[in-house]
C-alpha cells in the first residue's frame, strides 16, 4: 500500500512542484531570518539548513530549542559540534523556530552567555 501511494504521489507532477516550491520558498525565508539572528547559513538546495551561530554553542541552542518543543539535529563531532541541521517545515513551524531563536538570543544579549541557557523556558 505504501509503495502504491508513493508511486501515485511521484506521478502527480503538479503536487510535487507545489510542495517543492513551498519548501524552496520557506527555506529561503528561514535562511534570511536566521542570518538576521546572527547565524552562518551554509548554502542549501535540500529540505534542510545547516547553520551555526557565532556566539552560542550548538549544544546550548539544541537544548534551548528542544525545551521549547523544537527539534533540530546536532552532532558531537569535531568541526560540526556547533552546527545545527534544521529541517524545513511549514511556514508556521519556521516562524515558531525564528521566534524561539529570538528569545534565546535575547538571553545571550543580556550577558548570560557564560551561564547555561534556561532550557525550561517555553
Amino acid at each position: 500500500v505504501a509503495q502504491r501511494a508513493a508511486l501515485a504521489a511521484y506521478a502527480d507532477r503538479e503536487w510535487f512542484e507545489t510542495c517543492r516550491g513551498r519548501v524552496i520558498e520557506c527555506r529561503e525565508w528561514l535562511a534570511c531570518a536566521l542570518r538576521e539572528q546572527g547565524f552562518e547559513v551554509t548554502p542549501s538546495a535540500a529540505n534542510f539548513l545547516f547553520v551555526r551561530h557565532a556566539r552560542a554553542s550548538g549544544v546550548a541552542l539544541f537544548q534551548a530549542l528542544r525545551a521549547r518543543g523544537i527539534l533540530v539535529r546536532r552532532w558531537d563531532k569535531p568541526r560540526i559540534e556547533n552546527h545545527l541541521r534544521i529541517s524545513i517545515g511549514t511556514r508556521e513551524e519556521c516562524e515558531r523556530l525564528v521566534a524561539a531563536i529570538a528569545a534565546i538570543a535575547a538571553i545571550l544579549a543580556e550577558g548570560i552567555a557564560a551561564a547555561p541557557i534556561d532550557t525550561q523556558a517555553r
